[in-house]
C-alpha cells in the first residue's frame, strides 16, 4: 500500500490458506443465509395454509350452526303441526279417553319420531377429508331445506283446516256424531219383523243393547225439548240440536235432564232401561232431520 506524501510503503502478505479460509467462510455464510431464507418461506407458507384452514373451519362451523338452527326451526314447526292436529281432533271430538265404542276396532296410532334417522349419518366427521365433509354438509343442507319446506306446507294446510273447523265449530258440535251409549246394536235402522206382531214394519232408529243403568249421553250440543213417558217408547228424551236436527232416546230407566236444559256433547242425560214396550234392556235411539227419522249411522263418526 503506497500512501500519499512521505509516509512509508506498507506491505501485507496474505497466504493461500487465508484466502481459502475466507472463501470457505463466505460460502458457509451464504449457505446458512440461503437455508434460513428457504425455512422462512416454508414457515410463511404453512402459516398462510393454517390461516386458510382456520377460515375454512370457521366457515364450516358457521354452516353447521346455521343447519342446526334450521333443523331446530323445522322441529319447532313439526311440534306446532302436532299441536294443530291435537286441536283439530279435540274440535272434532275424536280424542275422547272415556269412550268405549260398541262397534268398530280400536287401536293406538304408531309412534313417530321428531328426528330424521339420517341426520346423524349426514353430520361430517372430524377425521374425514375436506371434500367428504363438504359433500355431507351439502346433503345435510338439502335435507334440512326439504324438511323445512314440507313442514311449512303442512303447517299452512293445517292452519287453513283449523280456520275452517273454527268457522264450522258450532255446526260440528251440534251434529250427533258420537254413540249415545256403550253396547252393541241389536236392530238397525230400516224394515224388520216386529218382535210382537211378526209383521214387517219400519224400525226408525237403532236399538243398542246393554246393561240396565248404563249412562246415556248427549251425542251433540243441544236443548232438551221434552222429557215424557210414552206407552210404546217408555221414558223418552227429545233434544233439538239446531240445523233442523233432533234426537230421540227411548226405553230409559231414568232421566237426568229437564225440559229447556242446555246440554253439551258427552253429558249424561239418562240411563238405559226397559220402560215402555220393550223386549229387554236397551236404548232406542233416533235421529230426525226436519222431523223425519233418518239412519243414525250416517252421523256417527266414532
Amino acid at each position: 500500500m503506497v500512501p500519499d506524501g512521505s509516509a512509508r510503503v506498507q506491505r501485507f502478505v496474505i497466504s493461500r490458506r487465508t484466502i481459502a479460509g475466507a472463501i470457505f467462510a463466505g460460502c458457509s455464510v451464504f449457505v446458512v443465509l440461503a437455508f434460513m431464507a428457504v425455512h422462512y418461506l416454508h414457515v410463511v407458507d404453512q402459516a398462510m395454509e393454517n390461516t386458510g384452514l382456520k377460515e375454512e373451519n370457521l366457515a364450516l362451523r358457521s354452516q353447521m350452526k346455521q343447519l342446526q338452527t334450521g333443523m331446530k326451526n323445522a322441529m319447532n314447526v313439526i311440534t306446532r303441526v302436532e299441536r294443530f292436529e291435537t286441536k283439530l281432533r279435540m274440535m272434532m271430538q275424536l280424542s275422547d279417553p272415556e269412550r268405549n265404542l260398541a262397534i268398530g276396532p280400536t287401536g293406538t296410532p304408531p309412534a313417530t319420531t321428531k328426528e330424521s334417522p339420517l341426520f346423524g349419518e349426514l353430520l361430517p366427521g372430524i377425521k374425514e377429508s375436506k371434500a367428504s365433509q363438504m359433500l355431507r354438509l351439502a346433503l345435510l343442507r338439502s335435507r334440512v331445506e326439504s324438511i323445512q319446506a314440507e313442514a311449512g306446507r303442512t303447517e299452512e294446510n293445517l292452519r287453513e283446516m283449523k280456520d275452517f273447523f273454527e268457522a264450522q265449530k258450532t255446526m260440528l258440535s251440534s251434529t250427533p256424531s258420537r254413540w249415545p251409549s256403550n253396547g252393541w246394536v241389536t236392530s238397525d235402522f230400516g224394515y224388520r219383523y216386529d218382535p210382537y206382531t211378526g209383521d214387517r214394519s219400519m224400525h226408525t232408529g237403532l236399538d243398542i243393547a246393554t246393561d240396565p243403568g248404563t249412562p246415556v249421553v248427549a251425542p251433540a250440543d243441544g236443548q232438551v225439548i221434552s222429557t215424557e213417558y210414552h206407552p210404546n217408547y217408555g221414558k223418552t228424551i227429545l233434544i233439538d240440536h239446531g240445523n233442523s236436527i233432533s234426537t230421540l232416546f227411548a226405553h230409559l230407566s231414568e232421566i237426568s235432564v229437564a225440559e229447556g236444559d242446555r246440554v253439551l256433547r258427552g253429558i249424561k242425560i239418562g240411563a238405559v232401561g226397559n220402560s215402555g214396550r220393550s223386549t229387554g234392556p236397551h236404548l232406542h235411539y233416533e235421529v230426525h232431520v226436519n222431523g223425519i227419522p233418518v239412519n243414525p249411522m250416517k252421523y256417527i263418526l266414532e
